[in-house]
């Protein structure tokens, strides 16, 4: 190992082990879904059940069986239950979180090979210190730093195919890509998107039949899913979580935003009482869904203005409200900045900013400021003649879709952690020059 590289991986380590050593003085590891996540691995190994409530509460409700994908939970059981000790699975988060920054480096210095590896070094531990989501969330029983490993894998495992010309990386893209949709269901959609990726690799990189037949899989595990939700609920469908969070996010905030006086939270509760009165669960969840739906259908235009808002606080929140629940800092209502915007203008801009120290709200400051030139950066890779189509079209595909479809209407930081490092590769092409000469 070069000497340059060393004082990378110390320093990386070393950032990691700091915000480590502080949950354990903090102990603000847990949440509300820490809580479902758990639940869902005690129900795993004693009931055999992906149920994510605890057993013993009946009657068992129908959207629990449903509501969290598996591999999180199994995670959980291979690190904190066979250890007894949450902190095992946090240290497993910090290294997995490594492990990405150090695949960074490699496939930035593989991909871009005049970039000099100690303006990289400082490039992407400065990354690192400006996004504190991405420690606090080692630090959290939270699924999001697995998903993010995931998903990095399969994008590197994707490059590595295209510099290649191997068909056999694009199955470990669409396994690595499986495992994440297992992980969250974020990328549920995506399961169809990639028969197009597929499609395009099959005429552009490698005309083998195999790479279509890998196309099929994420498909094939949304129906296998289903179907044993089905079978649970009485309702054909991958994850519960999608219309709650049409329902209880993007609904209810556009409401509140559009009318104000926690109007949302008035038709919110309304619906809730509405849909207790169909028969089954597959009524209330269609009943529920299509009431939302006709809501923002209705307004497409006011709530396309919302949503992409809700877009650019993607890019751009600093994740205020996750520095402060690991610092334990009281928070009782965390705050958006669109949200308060929107409602209350400038009113709501000093209410944000307010009643945070000094020192962490400069820290924000600095991290919305770091977001804002990684988004600009990202704007110029978009059209950067030199980087080759085939890297920047999976990677735009994949950091919109993250962040305009499966990121709600809210986009909070904690959601941008997914796409972070592909973010970082995207904007090295900006910042270094000569890149490699790929399949264009």
């Amino acid at each position: 190992m070069q000497r340059s590289q060393k004082i990378f991986v110390f320093n990386v380590v070393l950032i990691h082990l700091a915000y480590f050593i502080g949950s354990l003085f903090f102990k603000t590891y847990l949440n509300n879904d820490s809580y479902e996540y758990i639940n869902q691995a005690n129900n795993l190994i004693h009931h055999g059940s992906f149920y994510a409530a605890q057993w013993s509460q009946l009657p068992h409700l129908p959207e629990y069986y449903s509501l969290r994908p598996p591999l999180y939970s199994i995670f959980i059981l291979i690190t904190m239950y066979v250890t007894n000790s949450a902190y095992v699975l946090l240290f497993f988060q910090s290294l997995l979180s490594v492990f990405s920054w150090l695949l960074l480096r490699r496939y930035i210095l593989k991909f871009i090979p005049h970039t000099s590896e100690g303006r990289l070094s400082v490039y992407l531990i400065l990354a690192l210190v400006l996004n504190p989501v991405q420690l606090v969330l080692c630090n959290s029983v939270f699924s999001d730093i697995l998903f993010q490993s995931l998903l990095t894998l399969a994008f590197f495992s994707f490059l590595e195919g295209v510099a290649g010309h191997r068909s056999k990386f694009f199955f470990y893209y669409t396994l690595f890509l499986t495992l994440a949709l297992l992980t969250k269901p974020a990328l549920m959609y995506f399961a169809y998107l990639n028969i197009l990726v597929a499609i395009f690799v099959f005429f552009r990189i490698s005309r083998k039949g195999g790479i279509l037949a890998c196309a099929l899989i994420m498909p094939l595990v949304l129906f296998c899913v289903s179907a044993n939700n089905y079978k649970n609920t009485g309702y054909y469908h991958y994850n519960s979580s999608k219309v709650f969070n049409v329902w209880a996010y993007n609904t209810t905030n556009f409401l509140n935003m559009k009318y104000g006086n926690d109007s949302g939270y008035v038709y919110k509760n309304e619906i809730y009482r509405l849909s207790l009165s169909q028969p089954d669960f597959k009524r209330q969840y269609e009943f529920v869904d299509s009431a939302c739906t006709h809501v923002l259908i209705s307004n497409i235009t006011s709530y396309s203005m919302f949503h992409a808002q809700g877009v650019v606080n993607f890019f751009l929140a600093p994740g205020r409200e996750f520095v402060n629940g690991y610092m334990g800092i009281p928070d009782s209502q965390p705050k958006s900045f669109i949200k308060e915007l929107n409602v209350n203008g400038l009113n709501g801009i000093k209410s944000y900013v307010s009643g945070q120290p000094l020192a962490l709200f400069a820290i924000n400051v600095l991290t919305t400021l770091w977001n804002a030139m990684l988004f600009v950066g990202l704007v110029v890779f978009a059209f950067s003649k030199r980087v080759p189509l085939n890297i920047k079209l999976l990677a735009l595909i994949i950091v919109f879709y993250i962040a305009g479809v499966s990121s709600l209407a809210i986009g909070t930081a904690r959601y941008k952690t997914a796409i972070y490092p592909i973010l970082l590769f995207c904007n090295a092409w900006i910042i270094h020059k000569k890149p490699a000469k790929l399949n264009k």
